[in-house]
């Protein structure tokens, strides 16, 4: 069993959790979206130029010492050439779960803005359900790929897994917690 399965799952839950607290206490819903918008498309941001500049510095040296450049550190370059990659996590795959927290966060903010909850939650169900035809069940006759362009899209990516995580949170923001829940 390994703990750390549940750190990206808890990432989004909680992220919806205290999104919907603030929602909650009466911070406009357009005003605490964009403020969280904001700080997760800088940190992305942040960390896409971050990757990218230290592959192109480790790349050159390794052209300066004339060394074969491995072809995995030209895939965080080659998202210049195929901006659809952006959707893939960037300059560093592992940067997926940002993109996924911004993906719920814009499908939540536009449902709950016109009080579509029921509808939120089905689309999120709906999503989920996509992602895991597409991902772990992708080589069943029930299950199928999904493409964007001759882009192969990975339903991990996106709105598809997170946006479930995220709505639980939403959903559990709105119960006060009490003592007898420890037992």
């Amino acid at each position: 069993l390994s703990i750390a399965r549940f750190a990206v799952p808890y990432f989004f839950c909680i992220s919806g959790y205290y999104w919907g607290q603030k929602i909650r206490r009466g911070v406009q819903i357009v005003e605490v979206s964009s403020n969280m918008f904001r700080r997760m498309i800088t940190v992305y941001g942040f960390w896409m130029f971050a990757y990218l500049l230290i592959d192109r510095l480790y790349v050159a040296y390794l052209e300066y010492r004339s060394k074969p450049v491995n072809p995995d550190m030209l895939a965080s370059l080659s998202v210049l050439q195929h901006p659809v990659l952006l959707i893939h996590g960037g300059t560093a795959h592992h940067l997926w779960f940002l993109l996924a927290l911004l993906c719920a966060l814009v499908i939540s903010s536009f449902f709950v803005v016109y009080k579509q909850i029921n509808l939120l939650l089905a689309c999120s169900i709906a999503l989920y359900v996509t992602a895991v035809l597409a991902r772990t069940y992708s080589q069943t006759p029930m299950g199928f790929s999904l493409h964007l362009g001759s882009h192969p899209l990975d339903s991990r990516d996106g709105p598809f897994f997170g946006t479930l995580l995220f709505v639980t949170g939403y959903l559990l923001s709105a119960h006060t917690p009490r003592p007898r829940w420890a037992y």
